[in-house]
């Protein structure tokens, strides 16, 4: 029998936990109702408004997983966190005066849309 050492358990524990959650999240996301934004046809994507088109625990634990595990990409010139879940979707808030001031670490209070779009979406 091979005995794990402490950082092989953490790291498999990790790996787990973040599969877990991706495969919760996945299944809660779409039991929301997404609404096309057709207001901007070049850059194809839906949203949810808080308090409007979200369950307020699911947009919470969405908004609070693109925080923490979000990757930096580039919208155009503006640093964006983006979080993907592997369901094809890219997930992203949109807070405060979204002036491209990636350092910011923003609350849920400052959220009032999370956005998604194929993932394949390239601005």
């Amino acid at each position: 029998m091979q005995v794990l050492t402490d950082e092989e358990i953490a790291e498999n524990l990790s790996v787990l936990t973040d599969q877990v959650l991706k495969k919760y999240l996945i299944d809660e996301v779409n039991k929301l109702t997404w609404t096309f934004a057709k207001t901007y046809p070049k850059h194809p994507h839906f949203y949810i408004i808080r308090d409007k088109t979200a369950e307020e625990r699911i947009y919470v634990e969405l908004f609070e997983a693109i925080e923490m595990y979000g990757v930096i990409e580039y919208f155009y010139k503006r640093p964006m966190k983006y979080l993907y879940l592997g369901d094809g979707y890219k997930y992203w808030h949109m807070c405060g005066d979204e002036q491209g001031n990636i350092n910011t670490k923003w609350t849920i209070k400052d959220s009032k849309v999370i956005n998604r779009a194929l993932h394949e979406n390239k601005y």
